[in-house]
């Protein structure tokens, strides 16, 4: 890759709303696409806990890109203008990808409606229930295991979704990502993880109890990868999961 000499100086200012971690980790691989071919200086002009996040996945996640120099700013500007929720571009590769060879297990993962009552007074309360399964997990879990899969149930660095913990940030995110190496494909909400299994074409579907919102209809026009799909409810994710299986059966 041929890179400009001169070297090119931005600004990563803030944008108003929720700034979570799949946010942190679609907005830095934007900016790492978008001038993949420059070597860039970003002075980085967001709250202390956004920069905190995006510091983890540049470190953790993603594989390293050293043109893109990002500095920590004493500054803070805030941008008012519109930003799409997931713009569209191939995902950074991650530093852990995906193995494509079978191994009959699917990767799940859905957000549970038990949050700390803190959380709620954030307005993090209506964008949090649009990811909660509505539906009964028990009998989504026996479906996929009568589909012909293991599952395997990701870990939380907290209990708020019923899953496993392991409290330690980075031996969380380093668990979660060598379990979604080795799984055939992901069955869990669309945030974090949905984020990551683009960064590791991990194929999947990403489940949202909202399909007639805006929001819905811009994070799934924006996926740029056809080993991902949307999906709203029980039967939808059957259907991606029995045509998953068909395909593999069939390569």
């Amino acid at each position: 890759m041929i890179m400009n000499d001169a070297v090119m100086n931005i600004t990563w200012n803030n944008y108003p709303g929720i700034n979570g971690y799949g946010d942190a980790l679609n907005r830095l691989s934007y900016h790492y696409r978008k001038y993949e071919n420059q070597t860039v200086s970003c002075s980085y002009r967001d709250k202390y806990e956004n920069w905190r996040k995006v510091n983890f996945i540049r470190k953790q996640v993603f594989k390293r890109n050293s043109n893109f120099l990002l500095h920590a700013s004493s500054h803070f500007t805030r941008d008012n203008s519109q930003h799409h929720v997931s713009p569209t571009h191939d995902y950074w590769p991650a530093r852990i990808m995906h193995d494509s060879m079978p191994s009959g297990k699917i990767a799940f993962h859905f957000y549970r409606n038990n949050y700390p009552s803190q959380y709620q007074g954030k307005g993090l309360s209506d964008m949090l229930n649009k990811k909660i399964y509505v539906e009964n997990l028990d009998d989504l879990r026996n479906d996929i295991y009568w589909a012909g899969y293991d599952l395997v149930s990701l870990y939380d660095i907290n209990d708020y979704h019923g899953f496993n913990v392991i409290e330690n940030a980075i031996d969380c995110i380093r668990t979660n990502m060598y379990i979604l190496q080795e799984c055939d494909y992901y069955v869990g909400s669309e945030g974090f993880t949905s984020h990551l299994c683009r960064a590791m074409h991990v194929p999947g579907v990403f489940y949202r109890n909202d399909k007639e919102s805006k929001e819905y209809k811009i994070i799934e026009n924006s996926l740029e990868q056809s080993i991902h799909n949307m999906v709203c409810s029980k039967k939808e994710i059957k259907k991606k999961v029995l045509a998953f299986s068909h395909y593999m059966s069939h390569h």
